[in-house]
């Protein structure tokens, strides 16, 4: 499929095949967005999910820290979606296919592309009548009224989330504008942990007790890393999160919460780096506490 002058070929994710890659049998499913319409600095999201799933085949499908295969669940690939160039359009397109994903009871790992994608999975989980917390990891808050003239940029989607009256739980911030400040301010349903009060800080029970409902939903934008972890995306900001740091706070969400899905927005690859094989890797983590969890409460 050829988009926006590049091509889009269908990877399967860590390059499984046969039944750890059949729709019917697998429990995660990648639905890859490469849409990037909204950007407002560096562009180059939409090929996001191709680096993603193209670098994937170099994982170790063992997780040493787990001591399981973390694909043992099954780990299904859909094609692109067709981008589209109103963010509403794209929207309804991702809610068209999630629904029936969701219907299923399957769990949607979405790839961008930039952050506006993550309402429409957001969105569908909440029209399903799901009760969630949205778990938000960003350099940036994002809950500008509307941003260059739309509502429904990259900048707005949290506070898209927020007219939801989902509760948010944001980790990595150390950017934001007048607006945010003054709206964080404003509400008690967006409980922000500040970056810089996360540095060199092991404990994050005070994350983990924001928390009110027992299931989540993971929002990530790959900026929530620090550049010299994730280069390669379009709004960098100093001073972010570090692999471990991220990892830890994940394994302890995926042991007290349900993760009903996840995404992870952002990265923008404009040559070959290690940010896209780091991000693949970093799904296949939090598929791997997933199906952890799920193994030892069944008695897998």
């Amino acid at each position: 499929m050829t988009t926006q002058g590049y091509t889009f070929y269908h990877f399967s994710f860590a390059g499984l095949e046969g039944e750890f890659a059949d729709f019917e049998k697998s429990l995660f499913v990648i639905v890859p967005v490469p849409y990037d319409a909204t950007t407002s600095y560096g562009a180059g999201a939409r090929r996001g999910p191709y680096a993603i799933i193209e670098s994937s085949i170099q994982l170790e499908l063992y997780d040493d820290e787990l001591n399981i295969d973390s694909y043992m669940y099954g780990i299904h690939t859909l094609p692109s979606l067709e981008p589209m160039i109103a963010p509403e359009m794209m929207q309804a397109s991702i809610q068209e296919c999630l629904t029936k994903i969701i219907k299923k009871g399957k769990i949607p790992i979405v790839i961008g592309g930039d952050h506006s994608i993550s309402l429409a999975p957001i969105k569908t989980f909440y029209e399903a009548k799901e009760n969630f917390t949205v778990v938000h990891f960003d350099a940036h808050t994002d809950l500008r009224e509307q941003y260059q003239g739309s509502k429904y940029s990259h900048a707005c989607v949290m506070r898209r989330v927020s007219e939801l009256n989902i509760p948010i739980t944001q980790i990595g911030i150390r950017s934001l504008s007048r607006e945010d400040a003054e709206f964080l301010k404003s509400t008690t349903s967006i409980k922000t942990f500040f970056a810089r009060n996360l540095f060199n800080n092991t404990d994050y029970s005070e994350i983990i007790d924001s928390i009110k409902t027992k299931k989540i939903y993971i929002s990530f934008d790959v900026d929530a890393f620090d550049p010299s972890i994730i280069p390669a995306t379009g709004t960098p900001e100093p001073g972010g999160l570090v692999w471990y740091q991220v990892i830890s706070i994940i394994k302890e969400l995926a042991q007290k919460f349900d993760i009903i899905g996840f995404d992870v927005v952002e990265l923008a690859p404009n040559t070959p780096s290690p940010s896209e094989f780091i991000v693949s890797k970093l799904i296949y983590k939090i598929i791997g506490y997933i199906t952890n969890k799920r193994r030892t409460e069944s008695g897998y």
